[in-house]
């Protein structure tokens, strides 16, 4: 039935004339990591595939889009007036920090003069902790376990609470005596790296301080995670931090409630759907994502753009 809905909204022209009734959406896409068989190898990038969309189907996403005239903007864009005037304006976000967001997403960007932004934990970058299944894919891969059952176990374990998930890998490593290569692995950006970045014009937000889900902590960890984040990515870049990515996409009513008094002004990953106008009047503006699957098509991501959210309003 979907493949059926597709063909018949893509080959019909439904799509297309959907569209012109979302001028003035806002649109925001979150992406993870951009792969590129050039150098897949050396970014460790067959642990993180499932967040990983090639660098060609990236491309073709970017045409689609400039092709059906959106107009590409960063959170702190939202800030000013001249958010009325534009057409389609459209954020493109990369969350978690990849070091392939420097060497294959940005050429691409380049190549079409887009500015996309970037949402970072300091643990991450700082090397003191990373994602928790790009760790477990690394010890299972070092036990010998092939690539269909590394991907069911992750699966189950991702169905445990948090606390009995993390005495589970953490007995299985002790047993093992694993010991997890931080500096070997190249996953994620430095501090250099999104010097880089800032000086390319990106915006860079905070993904919390170790990429916690926000959901699960109290007022005073939710505070810890979202002041020092802040204050270490401005120290570190020099850049005024104000956007803020919920980790997991998990919502925290507390954290809600406290965005305001940390120094936060626009929040994302709240939801999913297309945002309007009125939606960003107010202070903190809370933004709805289109989240993008690595393997979208350009016609599939289009339809997600326009027929599905036309049809759901």
């Amino acid at each position: 039935m979907n493949k059926f809905l597709f063909y018949m909204l893509h080959y019909s022209g439904i799509n297309k004339f959907f569209k012109f009734f979302l001028n003035k959406k806002i649109y925001v896409l979150n992406y993870h990591s951009v792969s590129s068989n050039l150098n897949s190898a050396d970014l460790q990038g067959e642990f993180y595939k499932h967040l990983s969309i090639k660098n060609d189907l990236f491309e073709d996403h970017l045409r689609m889009m400039i092709k059906n005239g959106h107009t590409f903007i960063q959170p702190r864009d939202l800030l000013g007036d001249e958010i009325i005037k534009l057409k389609k304006p459209t954020i493109l976000y990369f969350d978690d920090g990849f070091k392939d967001n420097l060497v294959n997403a940005l050429p691409i960007l380049q190549k079409f003069n887009i500015k996309a932004s970037v949402f970072v934990s300091p643990n991450i970058i700082n090397e003191i902790s990373t994602l928790w299944t790009i760790k477990h894919r690394v010890f299972l891969k070092s036990q010998n376990r092939n690539p269909k059952e590394i991907e069911k176990i992750i699966s189950d374990l991702k169905t445990l609470p948090k606390l009995e998930r993390e005495n589970f890998v953490f007995e299985e490593y002790l047993g093992a005596k694993f010991h997890w290569p931080l500096k070997s692995q190249n996953i994620f950006l430095n501090w250099q790296d999104l010097k880089i970045l800032v000086d390319e014009g990106w915006e860079i937000g905070s993904h919390s301080m170790s990429h916690s889900d926000l959901s699960e902590l109290d007022r005073e960890e939710i505070e810890k995670e979202l002041f020092e984040s802040k204050e270490e990515i401005e120290k570190k870049l020099d850049a005024s931090v104000t956007s803020f990515s919920y980790p997991h996409g998990r919502i925290s009513e507390l954290a809600n409630k406290m965005f305001l008094g940390m120094g936060y002004k626009i929040i994302v990953s709240v939801g999913q759907g297309l945002n309007t106008l009125p939606s960003v009047k107010k202070l903190p503006i809370y933004l709805k994502t289109v989240p993008v699957k690595v393997f979208d098509s350009a016609n599939m991501l289009e339809l997600k753009l326009y027929s599905r959210h036309f049809l759901r309003s």
